[in-house]
C-alpha cells in the first residue's frame, strides 16, 4: 500500500489538531510546544488515542485528541480522561483533504 493510500501521517494529524485547538492540551489546557528538542519536555504536544491502540483503537480522526506529554504519560494506555475528538466530524483522511480546497 502506498503512503498516499494510507492517509495522513500521525505527525501531520498532530499538526492539524494543534492548530485547531490553538496548541492547548485538552486535559490541563496549557499551551503546548509543537516542536520540542527534548522528548521529555512535559509541554510537548502529543496525540492521544481516545481508545488505546493496545485495546483496538485506530488512528482515525474520531479517536485522536491532543495532550501535553505530561498528561499523556499520566493516562498511559488507559481511558482515564473523558476525551472528545475535536476533528471527529471528518469521516476520513480523503474527506479532510477534499475540504481543503
Amino acid at each position: 500500500m502506498s503512503k498516499k493510500a494510507r492517509g495522513l501521517s500521525l505527525s501531520f494529524k498532530r499538526l492539524l489538531l494543534w492548530g485547531h485547538l490553538n496548541g492547548r492540551c485538552q486535559v490541563c489546557g496549557i499551551k503546548t510546544d509543537l516542536h520540542s528538542d527534548s522528548g521529555k519536555n512535559p509541554k510537548t504536544a502529543t496525540l492521544e488515542h481516545i481508545k488505546p491502540k493496545s485495546k483496538g483503537g485506530s488512528n482515525a480522526w474520531n479517536n485522536l485528541a491532543l495532550l501535553c506529554s505530561a498528561c499523556n504519560q499520566r493516562n498511559g494506555n488507559k481511558e482515564k480522561y473523558r476525551l472528545t475528538a475535536p476533528l471527529a466530524h471528518y469521516s476520513g483522511d480523503a474527506h479532510y483533504m477534499s475540504n481543503r480546497t
